[in-house]
């Protein structure tokens, strides 16, 4: 990351506030078909989800010791860290004792560049910049009486992704 300047940068909650958010994984990439995911927080179902979940699931790095191996990274001035609503991590973060410094955020680009002409959600900006439907949070998650929160969601499924189509 040193060596190319910049990285994408995602943390996935357990709550939709970064003030009483868990992070559940984190997200990292460098280009296309180069990039990883950390889960750090992600729940074994039991019988359900919530109440009724069975504990951590197996083989998670505990976050604490991911963090601080993140750290230099995440607080480094001349790494541009590249989010989308990145202040939402940022809060999550700092949560954790971690500072993102340099950082850029694709959702208030969008807006200042174009702020009443089209939506500034990730689904659409994908779709217009880079031809690429994403897999969106609600197919991830679910919706309705059966939504879960992200720490519930099953790593496997929390990290499959859609092959892209060429553009």
């Amino acid at each position: 990351m040193h060596d190319v300047g910049h990285f994408a940068l995602e943390a996935k909650a357990s709550s939709i506030d970064p003030m009483q958010a868990e992070i559940s994984g984190i997200a990292l990439a460098l280009a296309p078909n180069d990039a990883c995911y950390i889960p750090l927080a992600h729940k074994q179902s039991g019988d359900g989800a919530g109440l009724f979940a069975a504990g951590l699931a197996p083989d998670q790095i505990k976050a604490s010791d991911a963090l601080e191996v993140l750290r230099p990274l995440l607080e480094a001035q001349g790494i541009l860290k590249i989010g989308f609503n990145i202040k939402f991590n940022a809060v999550m973060f700092a949560q954790h004792g971690v500072t993102i410094r340099n950082h850029d955020d694709a959702q208030l680009m969008s807006y200042a560049l174009d702020a009443g002409r089209n939506s500034h959600g990730l689904d659409a900006l994908a779709e217009r910049w880079l031809g690429h439907a994403i897999i969106s949070h609600g197919e991830v998650t679910g919706s309705g009486k059966g939504k879960l929160t992200f720490d519930q969601v099953a790593i496997d499924r929390a990290t499959h992704t859609r092959p892209r189509m060429p553009m």
